[in-house]
């Protein structure tokens, strides 16, 4: 299953532009026309993305955001399971599912999790322009 490269450069500062532009309406359109996803579904698992965010961002410093981070990361690797579980019930097909779980996979830290919510927030909003 592939991953996302979020960032132009390994240091992780520089978040690649086509990725959450063009990148970003790729997706959404495949997601829309080949799997023909209802948009509920596709915020349902942007929701319990942000769900997530929310505790981690509670935090104030960022050695805790880290600490939180890390509490919180079985249950971003939780949101595969719940995907194939939308799949095995014919709510979501087979692109939806890749997108999910190759997001996923692509969060090592952090800074993956905000670049993956960044992408996934500019599929949701082109969602409705395909």
């Amino acid at each position: 299953m592939p991953t996302y490269k979020f960032y132009k450069d390994t240091e992780k500062t520089i978040l690649d532009p086509t990725f959450v532009d063009q990148t970003a309406q790729d997706y959404s359109k495949k997601l829309k026309e080949t799997d023909n996803l209802n948009p509920n579904q596709l915020r349902k698992f942007y929701h319990e993305f942000k769900r997530i965010e929310r505790i981690i961002e509670m935090q104030v410093s960022q050695s805790d955001k880290e600490l939180k981070f890390k509490e919180q990361y079985p249950f971003i690797k939780l949101i595969k399971s719940k995907a194939t579980y939308a799949k095995e019930s014919g709510h979501v097909k087979d692109n939806f599912l890749e997108f999910i779980n190759s997001g996923v996979n692509s969060i090592n830290d952090l800074k993956d999790f905000s670049a993956f919510l960044i992408f996934f927030e500019a599929v949701v909003g082109y969602f409705k322009k395909n």
